[in-house]
């Protein structure tokens, strides 16, 4: 089973961090550590395909949850959180939607991403 992005309970909220599939473990909290200046960069490195393979996956579902509404967090802290469930839900599926278009190079419409954010399920062969 490969590594997953989960939600989980934090102190202030729910937050989205990795379980490591090989450790059975978790791992890094999407945002931890970074600040709004960083995140920025990173953006214009993804976008110019400037990342190592091994972080690629990460760092799209970090952009796709930073610009998730409802996100807060506070720079070089333990990562962006949500104060609802729900929320933290909405910005795992957009996570999970960047994972895949990293992953089949098939990028998603807005109106599918904000769709399957608030629960909609693309019907069985559908393709972006």
């Amino acid at each position: 089973m490969p590594d997953r992005l989960m939600v989980v309970e934090a102190g202030h909220g729910y937050a989205l961090q990795w379980n490591l599939a090989d450790d059975d473990d978790m791992g890094a909290t999407l945002g931890e550590g970074e600040e709004p200046r960083s995140l920025r960069v990173m953006e214009r490195l993804f976008k110019a395909g400037r990342v190592a393979e091994i972080d690629k996956e990460h760092i799209a579902a970090t952009l796709a949850a930073w610009k998730h509404e409802g996100m807060q967090y506070q720079p070089y802290s333990d990562g962006f959180y949500w104060e609802t469930k729900a929320g933290a839900t909405q910005a795992l599926w957009l996570a999970n939607i960047a994972i895949k278009e990293l992953k089949t190079n098939k990028p998603w419409p807005d109106w599918a991403k904000q769709a399957a954010a608030h629960g909609w399920k693309p019907p069985k062969n559908w393709q972006p």
